[in-house]
């Protein structure tokens, strides 16, 4: 379990379980040569200073060849890959600690990753089931849709506008 403290708001403070079983082993050889509950602490209990952690992921980066991110925009690459993959925007703004996600929605995940989670389900509620599709949450769907990506699902099924 993950606790979350010490946060500006108090949505942000929270309690996550770590489903992942590599990050959960990660973390836990992270914390055994640790003396303080603090993954990213001093040894003293007090956590790093955001330059420190910064710092760390700018190495982290240069190491692995990739661009140089700042930490906290790793929020919002987590945001966007979590609704590219399907989980609502209500959910990521849980594990953000938004109280609502509206800010998440405007923030932290791209509009091309809302896009392509709306394309998505719409390809998942046109596939053929054994039940009928739920028309009025496709057609809410249809709604949102990027224009140019309704324009390419209409010609890809033969109704071109």
């Amino acid at each position: 379990m993950l606790v979350v403290e010490g946060t500006k708001t108090r949505n942000a403070r929270r309690r996550l379980e770590i489903k992942s079983a590599p990050l959960r082993d990660l973390l836990s050889r992270h914390c055994q040569a640790r003396a303080s509950d603090l993954i990213f602490g001093n040894g003293r209990e007090v956590p790093y200073h955001t330059n420190r952690l910064h710092k760390a992921l700018e190495k982290y980066c240069i190491e692995a060849g990739v661009p140089v991110v700042c930490t906290h925009s790793l929020r919002g690459l987590h945001s966007s890959l979590a609704v590219t993959r399907g989980a609502s925007s209500k959910l990521v703004a849980e594990a953000l600690g938004h109280s609502t996600d509206a800010i998440t929605r405007k923030h932290y995940i791209s509009p091309e990753a809302m896009d392509s989670a709306r394309a998505t389900r719409i390809a998942e509620a046109l596939a053929p089931k054994p039940t009928a599709p739920d028309l009025k949450a496709l057609e809410g769907l249809l709604r949102h849709l990027a224009p140019e990506h309704l324009e390419a699902l209409l010609t890809s099924v033969g109704k071109a506008r």
